[in-house]
């Protein structure tokens, strides 16, 4: 059992460095769930609230978008930004593209900044489709340092001529989860609209991760100690195997009207004593005796010591 702990081990610490940073969801027109701020759109009269918005000529279904609503612009001969300010590692941004090639601008052409910097740029025509591509990933950045960071998006570039349509749904960035833990729960008012992110989730479950782990690692330690103790008792001697004693020998036969005589067992067995033994010949006349026959006594005499066990008997393991 004792090779299962360092997995255990390295199975809380990966679950712990998982648990280190959050993906925290932001919706174009709600605020950010651990700092409160909203996206910043310029020019503001530029950009249209796409649920509300019954000029856009890009009429999506709401049903197919984050939290339903979406930030709609086009690019003619001015261009427009959108600023967003995060702390993190990480950051994704997406967005609606349009295959529309007839009444719909459908051009995208985007430049991307992080931190003032020029950090990638999109470009692409419809395909001719009469359909919306939703949930396009339109940027991804994971390896940013940590720390607090703009991030802007430019519709249009100068001096080209084509429209360029965006259409902004949410972003995502990761963050760490203390931070995100600390921040208090906000809630939007007038028209924006807010998306509370999973982090108490995330928390309810390092807990409970937590808990097993620990309840795994004391029961391994129960098991543990509890088979070297009874390992410990179970040491006992060997079991040696059992020899007969040397000091048997065969007692008279007492006479029939004796009390308690059997003359169909004839002689019965009785302790020698401890380190005598026998002589050839007795061994011979022991052997070769009949059932029922009498020993003779006259080559020997028996005493009550000869008939009594030792009191230092050995003792047979």
């Amino acid at each position: 059992m004792a090779r299962f702990v360092p997995l255990l081990v390295l199975s809380w610490l990966s679950l712990t460095a998982a648990g280190g940073s959050v993906n925290v969801t932001w919706d174009d027109g709600g605020l950010d769930p651990v700092s409160g701020a909203t996206w910043t759109y310029m020019p503001a009269d530029q950009w249209d609230f796409g649920p509300t918005c019954t000029a856009c000529s890009a009429k999506l279904d709401a049903t197919l978008l984050h939290n339903k609503t979406w930030h709609d612009a086009t690019y003619q001969d001015s261009l427009q930004h959108v600023q967003i300010d995060f702390v993190g590692t990480a950051f994704y941004l997406y967005g609606v593209l349009s295959d529309f090639n007839d009444t719909i601008s459908s051009i995208a052409n985007y430049s991307y900044f992080m931190d003032g910097d020029l950090v990638g740029t999109f470009t692409r025509s419809p395909s001719g489709q009469p359909i919306f591509l939703y949930d396009f990933l339109l940027y991804a950045n994971s390896s940013m340092p940590n720390g607090s960071h703009q991030f802007s998006v430019q519709n249009g570039k100068p001096g080209d001529s084509r429209p360029s349509l965006v259409l902004l749904d949410y972003a995502i960035y990761s963050t760490d989860a203390s931070l995100a833990a600390s921040a208090n729960a906000t809630i939007s008012t007038g028209p924006l609209e807010t998306r509370r992110t999973h982090i108490q989730y995330i928390i309810i479950a390092s807990v409970i991760s937590f808990a097993v782990f620990m309840v795994a690692l004391v029961g391994i330690t129960y098991h543990r100690r509890r088979r070297h103790r009874f390992h410990s008792r179970g040491q006992y001697d060997p079991v040696h195997p059992v020899a007969f004693p040397d000091y048997w020998e065969d007692l008279p036969k007492t006479p029939s009207s004796a009390k308690g005589s059997n003359e169909k067992f004839g002689t019965r067995p009785a302790f020698r004593q401890h380190g005598s033994s026998l002589s050839d010949a007795e061994a011979t006349d022991h052997l070769l005796r009949p059932v029922g026959s009498v020993v003779s006594t006259s080559s020997r005499s028996t005493s009550q010591t000869d008939m009594t066990p030792p009191v230092s008997a050995k003792t047979w393991q």
